[in-house]
């Protein structure tokens, strides 16, 4: 007989692999919520549908901040 068949757990072995169930448990259930927060942090279409005009005022301002960067305005003689 192998000394792993014989072996009878020790309460100790079963409070320890309970113990271990828990915590993955837990950690499973916090990957799930993180999963859904980050989801939901990064779905862009759902800020756009609570706040239009923000995407709209951020638009014209990088619009602006680029032509300002990279545009070449004419100058005007007089």
């Amino acid at each position: 007989m192998s000394r792993e068949l014989a072996r009878v757990d020790a309460p100790e072995d079963v409070v320890v692999e309970l113990e271990i169930e828990r915590t993955r448990a837990r950690i499973l259930d916090s990957i799930k919520r993180l999963r859904t927060e980050m989801s939901d942090a990064t779905d862009w279409r759902k800020h756009y549908a609570r706040r239009p005009w923000m995407f709209v005022a951020g638009a014209l301002g990088l619009g602006i901040g680029v032509g300002l960067v990279f545009g070449k305005g004419k100058e005007i003689d007089t």
